[in-house]
């Protein structure tokens, strides 16, 4: 059984509060109020959900893209080829396995992580462009910011556990240099509404109770070391060639931190007892690789020109696209991680 037919499984589990078994719960509850409201199956509300979730998260890149001057033809063209990117298998291409020793941004057998990355995506791009960048700490900023951070939580919580660090270093960096506002912003927006939600999580998840727990033990779920470190290049290889032709933005210098924490998560940490072989940490990985294609796609679509650099650049995320097309063939005709 694939994760998405786990998961529309435990929607039909749920007929009241007290059938709910996991403190991340939203895509189920959304998924039996399509259901009771419109007249589709369990798999077909499924499709919609996704659908509406690649939709939203299409429509943020394209409002993003026009704020930097592209047109908009270009920003849905742009658009669609950041979320079709993908990790370059090309290499590896006649194992029949193009999911498994990779970081993949564009899992399309789990439900749950495209609600997390919709919610990621947005969450990141308030938070840097307007929390961060503008300083805008109006009261809807900050009230939209912790709505948008409790709603994550209760998606998934992979994405949260990495940027709560993240933001806290750019909160540290404000509180040295006493923009105390800001510290308090963040604080309100993000650290307060997210701590405590985790809180609950994890006292839900790993209570007394509880048969697994979070564990460092390095590699446990990429059990082979030495294939992972040859296969992360090509993953990183359109942001890290963009970097070196661009240099460091602030929103690239954050997008590659978020994903060195969040990949150092997927690597030492793993869950004990049953939970072992789920690899939930890994999830958290996809996110800031899924992050690091949208700011380094956003970055090359706003400098077009005629260069060698943004030639070489544009060369790079064309492979990424390419690999990503392929994947979503491959998942179309095999759903699943298993074969693929």
């Amino acid at each position: 059984m694939s994760d998405l037919h786990a998961h529309i499984d435990y929607a039909r589990r749920i007929s009241s509060v007290q059938d709910i078994e996991s403190p991340h719960f939203l895509f189920q509850l959304i998924l039996n109020a399509v259901v009771a409201a419109f007249p589709v199956s369990y798999e077909g509300g499924t499709a919609a959900i996704l659908g509406v979730c690649y939709g939203a998260m299409g429509l943020l890149i394209v409002r993003e893209l026009r704020k930097l001057r592209v047109t908009s033809g270009e920003s849905w063209g742009w658009s669609l080829a950041i979320l079709f990117a993908s990790h370059v298998f090309l290499p590896t291409l006649a194992v029949p396995n193009l999911y498994y020793g990779y970081l993949v941004p564009t899992a399309y057998h789990n439900p749950t992580q495209q609600l997390n990355k919709l919610f990621a995506l947005a969450i990141w791009l308030l938070w840097s462009r307007r929390l961060v960048e503008a300083q805008d700490r109006r009261p809807r900023v900050v009230a939209g910011l912790a709505a948008l951070c409790i709603g994550s939580a209760l998606a998934k919580p992979s994405f949260l556990i990495a940027f709560l660090p993240v933001s806290g270093l750019v909160a540290l960096r404000d509180l040295l240099r006493r923009h105390f506002a800001a510290v308090i912003a963040c604080a309100l927006a993000i650290a307060v509404p997210t701590v405590l939600v985790l809180l609950v999580q994890a006292a839900a998840t790993y209570g007394a109770t509880a048969k697994s727990g979070v564990i460092l033990s390095p590699f446990a779920v990429f059990t082979r070391p030495g294939e992972f470190v040859l296969k992360l290049p090509l993953t990183l290889a359109f942001p890290l060639v963009v970097t070196v032709a661009y240099g460091f933005s602030f929103r690239l210098r954050m997008a590659w931190l978020y994903a060195a924490c969040a990949i150092a998560y997927a690597v030492l940490l793993a869950e004990s007892g049953s939970r072992l072989n789920q690899g939930n940490f890994a999830w958290t990985a996809q996110t800031g690789i899924f992050l690091l294609y949208a700011e380094a796609g956003l970055l090359i679509a706003s400098h077009r020109d005629a260069s060698i650099r943004w030639k070489i650049c544009a060369g790079a995320f064309a492979v990424h696209i390419v690999s990503g097309l392929i994947y979503a063939g491959a998942n179309a005709m095999f759903p699943g991680p298993t074969f693929l």
